[in-house]
């Protein structure tokens, strides 16, 4: 009976601590990219209902643009959406009613001098009642 080694260098297998390291590495990586960019995709949902919620408003449109700059700013303010600012939504006239518009990005750093930018567009138009 020959005594063989089972565990010879050419019958071993798996990864190295190098690979699990880069593997970590890279896992990392993507996971600050997440801990940045959920937030502002979050409050872009919370954006988004804000500007429905105006057309769902039928009191909306009579408070011209200054008052849908404040009741903009106020439903902003209860989200807790506080980056954005309220002059960043174009108010003008159209021929059926009023139409919100909003074009804005958001920058986030991710490691160093690099960064994600996310941009958003949004539109509403508010129908006379």
């Amino acid at each position: 009976m020959s005594f063989t080694e089972p565990h010879t260098p050419a019958r071993q297998g798996g990864m190295t601590l190098g690979g699990i390291l880069l593997l970590l590495l890279v896992g990392g990586l993507f996971a600050r990219i997440a801990l940045q960019l959920v937030p502002v995709y979050l409050d872009d949902l919370k954006i988004k209902s804000v500007m429905e919620s105006l057309v769902a408003d039928p009191a909306a449109f009579d408070q011209g643009p200054r008052g849908l700059r404040e009741k903009i700013s106020r439903k902003l303010y209860i989200n807790e959406v506080r980056d954005l600012d309220e002059r960043l939504f174009k108010i003008h006239a159209v021929p059926n009613g009023v139409q919100v518009d909003l074009k804005y990005e958001v920058r986030r750093p991710i490691l160093g001098n690099v960064d994600a930018v996310a941009s958003f567009t949004h539109s509403v138009t508010l129908a006379r009642p």
